[in-house]
């Protein structure tokens, strides 16, 4: 049932549900889970929720990406690797260890789906935001900061901009593209997407042109791609601004000594290239002397030697402008002209 085809999530349909729609993103789904490993039953309730929320009712993202395809009554067996169950860590909570395959049987009792983006009113999108970035900072705060990512995004995608919003609304609209934003770049730093946490920042930016979180997690972004010099230019803007954000000034301290190491690294890697060439240079100098010595080659003497680095004369003659002779295509001898 993975996008892969890897294995992931095998599905085995128990019985067969009404042959309708499955539910979408957001759809509030009834289901009964029944969890087992080794023949253990570990988890067994029936539960209301909302799709994308199952973490929030220890919902494994397995279950979650298998009932989209369920349709209504359908009951099944899924077999969930451990990247779709409890992964490297286990669950203290269902004494289930790291990297465990587990089984769950499911059923879809009913469901309702989620209005789509186009079906909405501009207060329902902006709850709608808001919901997701909740839940967002609720991944976040439990380390998964690849779905807390996700969810941010999903959020900014439901404040993309539509006609209908109050004066009121849209000031709402930007404080939560604002905030989502700075979250984006928050999870990118931590998932050292470097580029990605500058773009991030800049559309924050762009809300607030001195917001403080935006420039200092620029800043930090800049720092980690190695581009030093304007790491340390959003770092002094960042103080002009915030004279008291010590962080600000402890990372221009950073970012000139990083600068500093890195002009090192580059003179020595140079000096040492330098002092290969230089090498060589003596090593042939030696070696003609050695040849000179050797052999009294005429005026106009040619060696393959003398050809490494060398372009082709059609070459040469091109890149001053000039051409190269035509051959005659005459039958016979042409005589000189006097």
């Amino acid at each position: 049932m993975t996008s892969s085809k890897n294995g992931g999530i095998i599905r085995s349909i128990l019985i067969q549900g009404d042959g309708g729609s499955s539910p979408n993103d957001g759809a509030t789904v009834e289901i009964a889970i029944k969890g087992m490993y080794k023949g253990r039953i570990f988890d067994t309730r029936d539960l209301k929720f909302d799709l994308d929320y199952g973490l929030e009712y220890d919902i494994v993202s397995g279950i979650e990406k298998a009932l989209r395809k369920f349709k209504c009554g359908e009951k099944s067996l899924l077999m969930l690797s451990p990247k779709y169950a409890f992964g490297t860590t286990g669950s203290e909570i269902y004494n289930i260890p790291a990297d465990a395959t587990v089984q769950y049987e499911v059923q879809l009792f009913n469901f309702l789906k989620a209005k789509e983006h186009w079906d909405m009113g501009p207060s329902e999108k902006l709850e709608l935001a808001m919901k997701q970035k909740d839940h967002g900072t609720f991944l976040f705060k439990r380390d998964c900061v690849a779905k807390a990512l996700r969810m941010y995004k999903k959020a900014v995608k439901s404040l993309e901009y539509s006609p209908g919003y109050t004066e009121e609304e849209s000031k709402l609209r930007e404080s939560y593209l604002l905030s989502l934003h700075l979250n984006c770049a928050l999870c990118l730093l931590k998932l050292e997407s470097w580029n990605g946490a500058v773009d991030s920042s800049d559309m924050a930016l762009q809300i607030d042109s001195i917001n403080e979180k935006a420039l200092f997690r620029k800043a930090q972004a800049l720092l980690g791609r190695k581009d030093y010099e304007e790491a340390i230019s959003n770092f002094q803007k960042l103080v002009s601004h915030y004279p008291t954000n010590q962080a600000a000034h402890n990372g221009i301290i950073s970012a000139k000594q990083l600068a500093k190491r890195e002009r090192l690294k580059l003179k020595n890697h140079y000096n040492g290239m330098f002092e290969k060439f230089a090498k060589k240079d003596e090593q042939k100098e030696t070696l003609d002397k050695s040849r000179s010595s050797i052999n009294d080659e005429p005026i106009g003497y040619w060696s393959n030697e003398m050809a490494d680095g060398m372009i082709s004369l059609h070459q040469e003659m091109e890149a001053f402008g000039e051409k190269m002779p035509e051959k005659s295509t005459g039958g016979g001898n042409s005589s000189p002209k006097h």
